[in-house]
């Protein structure tokens, strides 16, 4: 039992680590389809672990004034880094996956090997997930192979 919780803790961590790396980059402010000025209208800090990474963040509601001058709240680590209720951004709308919506800011450049990096620890932290479930899976096979004999 030691041991799963050990692997779960290691997997946690490696997982965790990847998405504060991923803080560092953000969507090309170059690649989005309209761009604008958008005003903060309150932050929430979050942290310092949790299932976004390490750290504080964060967590704010913005107006962005394209058509119906939506809220939206954007808490993707990493993106505000001082703002207060009041103060306008430039900020871009980029397309996501899945019909998703990327937000992206000049100030947080698309970095190609941070993502690279990010992504390599976030594949060495699934391993561990990996090794535990072909684990479980052989001792359950065992388990029943024993009740059947």
């Amino acid at each position: 039992m030691l041991g799963v919780l050990i692997i779960l803790a290691i997997a946690y961590v490696l997982l965790a680590t990847a998405m504060t790396v991923a803080r560092f980059t953000g969507p090309d402010f170059a690649d989005a389809r309209r761009t604008g000025k958008a005003e903060v209208l309150g932050c929430e800090r979050r942290g310092p672990v949790g299932l976004k990474g390490f750290g504080f963040y964060e967590a704010c509601t913005v107006s962005i004034p394209w058509g119906s001058r939506r809220r939206v709240t954007i808490d993707k680590p990493g993106f505000f880094t001082d703002e207060k209720p009041g103060d306008t951004i430039v900020i871009g709308e980029n397309p996501g996956s899945r019909g998703n919506v990327g937000y992206s800011r000049p100030e947080l450049p698309s970095r190609g090997w941070v993502t690279l990096i990010a992504a390599v620890i976030g594949f060495i932290g699934v391993l561990p997930i990996l090794v535990l479930l072909a684990v479980l899976r052989d001792g359950l096979r065992s388990l029943f192979r024993r009740r059947r004999a």
